[in-house]
């Protein structure tokens, strides 16, 4: 229920960052919206674009760059950080549709997650992975084809 309020608070500011006038009329909702990232323990810009049905289990620790682009049906779990490689690079992660991705995984540089991959647990991320594959481990390597999107 809390991270379902937190989505929806992050929906909310995230509305009112499209232009000078609703961020004008949105400053006590994007306020509120930073009071809330403290609370939960999430940092996660008003200004990522993430897509719908996105899901936060237990989201307490969870980092992700502005920059990072976040497709539909994304689940991520607590402690898991999606970012940069350096702090003044522009390159983020772009997540495809229907991802789940595993607690404390961390995802970095320009590296793009295909539709339909699943990323265990505790992995480190820093290579592109191709659509329907589930990858694990420190760092993160292919194990097999996704079952649920065999044909």
């Amino acid at each position: 229920m809390s991270t379902k309020l937190f989505i929806s608070a992050y929906r909310l500011s995230h509305f009112f960052t499209k232009n000078q006038i609703l961020r004008i009329v949105g400053l006590p909702i994007r306020i509120l919206y930073k009071i809330l990232k403290v609370i939960f323990a999430i940092d996660l810009s008003d200004k990522t674009r993430i897509g719908k049905n996105f899901k936060i289990d237990h989201g307490f620790g969870l980092v992700i760059n502005y920059k990072t682009v976040i497709g539909n049906n994304v689940r991520l779990r607590n402690s898991t950080t999606i970012g940069v490689k350096k702090a003044n690079d522009s390159l983020a992660p772009k997540i495809g549709n229907n991802v789940d991705i595993g607690a404390n995984s961390i995802l970095i540089g320009d590296i793009t997650i295909g539709d339909n991959v699943i990323i265990g647990a505790g992995s480190v991320v820093i290579n592109s992975i191709p659509s329907n594959e589930i990858w694990a481990g420190n760092p993160a390597k292919y194990l097999k084809k996704n079952p649920e999107c065999i044909l």
